[in-house]
This record gives C-alpha cells, sequence and structure tokens, in this order.
C-alpha cells in the first residue's frame, strides 16, 4: 500500500458531532479512530475523560517528519 501526499488534518470535536451526528451518549462509548491522529478531536476527547484507540500510519513518521507535512504539503510520500 502506498499512501501519496498524506497531509495531518484537523478537526474539532464539535466537528466530529456534527459530521457523525454523534449524541452524549455515543461519546461515552469506546470510539475508534483510523487515520485521525492529527485531529484535536482526539485530544478534546481525552481532556474530558473519554477513550479513544486510534490508528494512523502517519504514526511511523518522526515529529519533525510530520511538521514538515504540514509545512510542505505534497513534498512527501508515505508508503506502507
Amino acid at each position: 500500500m502506498s499512501l501519496t501526499d498524506v497531509v495531518p488534518w484537523d478537526r474539532r470535536l464539535e466537528q466530529y458531532e456534527l459530521m457523525f451526528d454523534l449524541s452524549p451518549s455515543a461519546l461515552e462509548a469506546l470510539i475508534p479512530g483510523c487515520g485521525d491522529e492529527p485531529a484535536r478531536f482526539n485530544a478534546e476527547m481525552t481532556e474530558l475523560g473519554h477513550v479513544l484507540i486510534s490508528v494512523d500510519p502517519i504514526d511511523q513518521l518522526s515529529t519533525e517528519q510530520i511538521k514538515q507535512r504540514v509545512s510542505h504539503p505534497g513534498k512527501s510520500v508515505l508508503r506502507l
């Protein structure tokens, strides 16, 4: 599998609630996420005491590589 030009993207809790029509009780469930770790949603949910399980191929990159992708999208390739 090859993911070309993957750029981290940020979404807030409020955006996820609207996109997925999440109710307060749904937010109490164990929420799996795929390819969503850069999302602010994860940080906001963790701060509220919720548990998320995120799986993201971007985890194989270093902090510096992720910063580079955000600063210069389109100049890097993530291969799995």
